[in-house]
């Protein structure tokens, strides 16, 4: 089961997710003395792909009517702010263009997009572009590999104050309810909480805990 499965809670502070997470960090640390396979590994969902161009910091087209959304990751959009930064560093990093990605657990999303880790000459681009602070961790339910080497990256951003997380994190609202689906977290007036269905509710004290426990911000309401 992921470390990060919090289905059986309902809110959520950052002691506990801390708890969680250092659980993950030691059973992570004992997997890497077993041996991590690395991204050429015998993998029937591991594939070299060409690029055609990055679409965003989290969201590129490999083919004339295929897309590859980076999984466990969130850009902010192009006009948001770190938008373009995240873009144009995402160009940088697929200069190569022969890229090899490994599928999530579920390879495509609703809209029929693949979903998946990108690795460029041996470094996984997803990680890279948290580690820099230009794209969030968002965990979502289907989000299996690599949870807690993201959430590594995320941490040494922040504890930098690099990027998105140059201004100290600061909660404005009394709770934030997230989506374990899609791996987000809301105002408590965002019109997308009424469409959290039942079982997926997660309630976290403050935006930290929500950040701690790998959820992403709501685009629509930026809490």
């Amino acid at each position: 089961m992921n470390i990060l499965d919090l289905s059986g809670s309902r809110k959520i502070n950052s002691s506990t997710i801390w708890a969680i997470v250092a659980v993950g960090v030691i059973g992570c640390c004992v997997y890497t003395l077993m041996g991590t396979p690395d991204e050429g590994s015998a993998d029937p969902r591991s594939s070299v792909r060409k690029v055609k161009r990055a679409v965003s910091g989290h969201k590129i087209k490999i083919k004339p009517n295929e897309y590859l959304m980076y999984a466990g990751i969130y850009a902010p959009d192009v006009n948001d702010p770190m938008g373009q930064e995240a873009l144009e560093r995402n160009v940088e990093l697929l200069e190569p263009r022969k890229i090899r990605v490994r599928l999530e657990e579920e390879p495509k999303d609703k809209k029929g997009r693949l979903v998946g880790y990108v690795f460029v000459n041996g470094e996984m681009v997803n990680r890279k572009l948290v580690s820099e602070g230009l794209a969030y961790v968002r965990l979502k339910r289907s989000t299996h590999r690599f949870a807690e080497e993201l959430l590594a990256a995320q941490n040494e951003a922040r504890a930098a104050r690099r990027g998105l997380w140059k201004d100290p994190i600061t909660s404005t609202e009394p709770e934030y309810p997230g989506d374990l689906k899609y791996g987000l977290f809301h105002r408590p007036t965002c019109d997308d909480v009424a469409n959290t269905r039942p079982g997926n509710e997660i309630t976290f004290t403050d935006k930290a805990a929500a950040f701690d426990a790998g959820f992403a911000p709501c685009a629509r309401c930026s809490p």
